[in-house]
Protein backbone atom coordinates (compact mmCIF):
# COMPACT_ATOMS: atom_id res chain seq x y z
CA UNK A 1 0.00 0.00 0.00
CA UNK A 2 1.62 3.19 -1.12
CA UNK A 3 2.31 5.52 2.10
CA UNK A 4 0.84 8.77 0.15
CA UNK A 5 -2.73 8.36 -1.15
CA UNK A 6 -4.06 10.45 -4.15
CA UNK A 7 -6.93 10.84 -4.47
CA UNK A 8 -9.13 10.59 -6.99
CA UNK A 9 -9.01 6.46 -6.39
CA UNK A 10 -9.99 4.84 -9.57
CA UNK A 11 -11.09 0.89 -9.76
CA UNK A 12 -11.67 0.36 -13.89
CA UNK A 13 -11.47 -3.32 -13.47
CA UNK A 14 -14.14 -6.08 -11.79
CA UNK A 15 -12.30 -7.33 -8.90
CA UNK A 16 -14.08 -10.73 -9.78
CA UNK A 17 -13.44 -11.29 -13.17
CA UNK A 18 -11.30 -8.27 -14.76
CA UNK A 19 -14.23 -7.01 -17.05
CA UNK A 20 -14.05 -3.18 -17.11
CA UNK A 21 -16.97 -2.86 -18.33
CA UNK A 22 -19.93 -1.87 -15.50
CA UNK A 23 -23.69 -1.16 -15.40
CA UNK A 24 -23.51 2.44 -15.66
CA UNK A 25 -20.80 3.14 -17.63
CA UNK A 26 -22.59 1.33 -19.85
CA UNK A 27 -25.24 3.13 -20.22
CA UNK A 28 -23.77 6.65 -19.95
CA UNK A 29 -21.70 5.85 -22.73
CA UNK A 30 -25.53 5.26 -25.30
CA UNK A 31 -26.63 8.52 -23.64
CA UNK A 32 -23.49 10.51 -24.69
CA UNK A 33 -23.29 9.40 -28.17
CA UNK A 34 -27.31 10.03 -28.20
CA UNK A 35 -26.15 13.71 -27.22
CA UNK A 36 -28.15 13.86 -23.80
CA UNK A 37 -25.41 13.74 -21.81
CA UNK A 38 -21.65 14.94 -21.63
CA UNK A 39 -18.59 13.15 -20.45
CA UNK A 40 -16.19 13.91 -17.93
CA UNK A 41 -18.64 12.55 -14.44
CA UNK A 42 -18.23 9.16 -13.23
CA UNK A 43 -21.25 7.05 -13.58
CA UNK A 44 -22.49 4.91 -10.68
CA UNK A 45 -25.57 2.84 -9.50
CA UNK A 46 -25.24 4.16 -6.11
CA UNK A 47 -22.61 6.53 -3.69
CA UNK A 48 -22.03 7.02 -0.43
CA UNK A 49 -20.26 10.12 1.13
CA UNK A 50 -18.89 10.03 4.51
CA UNK A 51 -18.06 12.41 7.11
CA UNK A 52 -14.27 11.81 8.48
CA UNK A 53 -14.37 13.35 12.13
CA UNK A 54 -14.36 11.80 15.64
CA UNK A 55 -18.11 11.01 16.69
CA UNK A 56 -17.49 11.15 19.88
CA UNK A 57 -16.62 14.78 19.57
CA UNK A 58 -19.96 17.31 20.56
CA UNK A 59 -20.59 19.55 17.50
CA UNK A 60 -22.11 22.53 18.76
CA UNK A 61 -22.53 24.38 15.46
CA UNK A 62 -22.39 23.10 11.53
CA UNK A 63 -18.90 22.81 10.57
CA UNK A 64 -17.27 21.79 7.26
CA UNK A 65 -15.32 18.04 7.96
CA UNK A 66 -13.24 15.74 4.94
CA UNK A 67 -15.56 13.77 3.60
CA UNK A 68 -15.19 10.78 1.19
CA UNK A 69 -17.48 9.95 -1.54
CA UNK A 70 -17.62 6.25 -2.56
CA UNK A 71 -19.38 5.14 -6.21
CA UNK A 72 -20.37 1.53 -6.39
CA UNK A 73 -21.07 0.28 -9.82
CA UNK A 74 -22.18 -3.88 -10.99
CA UNK A 75 -20.01 -5.42 -13.23
CA UNK A 76 -21.90 -6.46 -16.59
CA UNK A 77 -20.01 -9.23 -17.08
CA UNK A 78 -20.67 -11.49 -13.97
CA UNK A 79 -22.96 -9.08 -11.46
CA UNK A 80 -20.04 -8.34 -8.91
CA UNK A 81 -20.92 -4.94 -6.89
CA UNK A 82 -17.60 -3.04 -6.40
CA UNK A 83 -16.42 0.71 -5.35
CA UNK A 84 -15.19 2.09 -8.61
CA UNK A 85 -13.98 5.29 -7.66
CA UNK A 86 -13.49 7.44 -4.75
CA UNK A 87 -13.11 11.15 -3.82
CA UNK A 88 -12.43 13.60 -1.16
CA UNK A 89 -14.09 16.43 -0.49
CA UNK A 90 -15.44 18.20 1.98
CA UNK A 91 -19.01 18.54 3.81
CA UNK A 92 -21.09 19.90 6.64
CA UNK A 93 -21.83 18.48 9.23
CA UNK A 94 -24.79 19.34 11.90
CA UNK A 95 -25.25 19.08 15.52
CA UNK A 96 -27.91 16.41 16.57
CA UNK A 97 -30.33 17.28 19.06
CA UNK A 98 -29.64 15.23 22.22
CA UNK A 99 -32.77 13.12 23.66
CA UNK A 100 -33.20 13.00 27.37
CA UNK A 101 -32.18 9.13 29.07
CA UNK A 102 -35.92 7.20 28.84
CA UNK A 103 -36.91 7.29 32.09
CA UNK A 104 -35.51 10.53 33.29
CA UNK A 105 -37.68 13.35 33.47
Amino acid sequence: MPEEITYPLEFNKCPACGCEDTVSKKVAEEEIEKGRMKEGYTPALTQDTTPIFDPREVIIFQRRVPVLITFYDVCVACGCYYCVRIEKGEGMVTPQMQRPPIGKH
